[in-house]
């Protein structure tokens, strides 16, 4: 399953979205960034409108993104089945699910985690088709209509939005790396 969702391109991910659950089911808006009726502002009415019409967008992108995560860790769990420490840890009698959650799985998930903190660069700017599918003003439509325009202070501040969102992950990727791997800890 994940290998076929990860070969469907966002954009399509996003029709389809759109397909069943504006049209067939018209649980979200097919189109927008926030209700029209609602005036930009920090209150509850736009900030929960805004959210509402970013799940349709949002869920496409991390279903996409997540369905090749899910097959990486798929492969390190594998991977890491077959070590030492895996095999005495089931010797030992350990239940198999403390086995797969306190040693397997926990060393499995490293590379996911610098893997998600690196591809963040590329799913925040990677995003302008399904801005596009779903009419949404995001950073990706921004950057567009920047390169469009030759706006190039635009330009600078989007690329400088990506880069920090980019340095942000990556500074909690190592935080939570330090969490998970305690061979990164400094003691003393």
């Amino acid at each position: 399953m994940t290998t076929f969702i990860s070969a469907i391109p966002y954009f399509w991910l996003g029709l389809i979205a759109i397909a069943v659950f504006a049209v067939q089911w018209p649980l979200f808006p097919a189109s927008g960034g926030y209700d029209t009726s609602l005036v930009p502002s920090l209150s509850g009415a736009f900030v929960s409108s805004a959210l509402y019409h970013a799940v349709l967008p949002g869920v496409t992108v991390v279903l996409s993104a997540m369905a090749g995560w899910v097959l990486g860790m798929r492969n390190m769990m594998v991977t890491v089945s077959s070590e030492d420490y895996v095999m005495v840890a089931q010797a030992k009698g350990l239940p198999e699910r403390r086995v797969m959650f306190s040693y397997a799985a926990r060393n499995a998930i490293l590379p996911n985690v610098s893997g998600f903190a690196l591809s963040l660069g590329f799913i925040v700017g990677g995003t302008l088709l399904v801005e596009m599918v779903f009419s949404y003003p995001g950073i990706g439509y921004v950057l567009f209509q920047g390169v469009g325009a030759k706006d190039y202070p635009l330009m600078r501040g989007v690329f400088l939005i990506i880069t920090l969102a980019v340095l942000a992950a990556n500074l909690l990727a190592d935080l939570l790396y330090m969490l998970l791997d305690p061979r990164t800890r400094k003691e003393g």
